[in-house]
């Protein structure tokens, strides 16, 4: 699965932390490795389908933290370059099992479709607009890549909007025009980790847990109080996990008033601030 590849202070992947705990979020090897053209570089297109919430607590972006009704979908695809690492004998205490390293150009969508088995490649998923059997929401970013390489490649297409055919069309040449540039990237500067197996799938449980920690840290970034928290949860919110957060950044007079400088490591911890 795609996941966002900022790194906390002891190397875990950041985003996956709240969801399965320090231990089991190291990237595999735990060091990026160095590159080497005889591994065999892959550069593909990968999707990733889930639910909105899902991707929202592994670093998506925003376009998934909604609330929506009707039959709503997340998928992501990865116009990636670099190359697989997976782990050897048993995992461990770890849920990743390997680690894709590299750069991407990765297109974030938000899907509704009037079928639920409608297929979820960026090709169909424009002819579905078209016919108007799905309406589709999008957002490209880079990860990794040149920033002036990746403005230039996609000049006339927009970073977000309305997926069409037109813009589907567009889109298409700007990633093939950026295969040559993605692979150079590889030799020149670190790889990162834009993708990861996991043992086993989310479950309701992880995800709710991992959405409650984002939402306490949200809290904690705006200086609100403990107790005012309590007072404005949504009801989805768990409760003992938001106290857990805030403990954690506060210590045990986790009630007081948060200081700036407590607001600030929770923005660290968002990358917001």
């Amino acid at each position: 699965m795609p996941i966002d590849p900022g790194l906390d202070e002891n190397g875990n992947i950041r985003v996956l932390v709240p969801i399965f705990g320090a231990e089991a979020s190291v990237p595999y090897p735990q060091l990026a490795p160095v590159f080497d053209p005889a591994m065999g570089i892959e550069v593909l297109s990968s999707y990733y389908e889930s639910t909105l919430q899902a991707a929202a607590s592994i670093g998506m972006g925003g376009l998934f933290q909604m609330k929506a009704e009707g039959f709503y979908k997340a998928v992501v695809m990865d116009f990636r370059a670099g190359f697989p690492k997976f782990r050897t004998g048993a995992p461990g205490t770890t849920k990743i099992l390997g680690t894709f390293w590299g750069v991407t150009v990765r297109v974030a969508m938000r899907v509704r479709t009037i079928a639920a088995s409608a297929r979820m490649d960026l090709a169909s998923l424009a002819a579905s607009v078209e016919t108007g059997a799905a309406e589709v929401q999008y957002s490209v970013s880079a990860v990794g890549v040149d920033r002036r390489i990746f403005a230039a490649a996609l000049r006339g297409v927009p970073l977000f909007g309305k997926l069409d055919y037109t813009g589907f069309a567009r889109l298409s040449a700007a990633l093939v025009a950026l295969k040559a540039p993605l692979t150079d990237r590889l030799s020149t500067h670190p790889l990162l980790p834009i993708s990861v197996w996991v043992e086993n799938p989310f479950d309701a449980n992880i995800i709710s847990e991992g959405r409650s920690v984002r939402w306490a840290m949200s809290k904690i970034s705006s200086r609100v109080k403990y107790e005012t928290a309590l007072a404005q949860a949504p009801s989805w919110a768990n409760l003992m996990i938001a106290r857990r957060a805030y403990q954690d950044i506060l210590g045990n007079a986790f009630t007081i008033d948060v200081p700036e400088h407590a607001a600030k490591r929770a923005r660290d911890w968002l990358k917001v601030g």
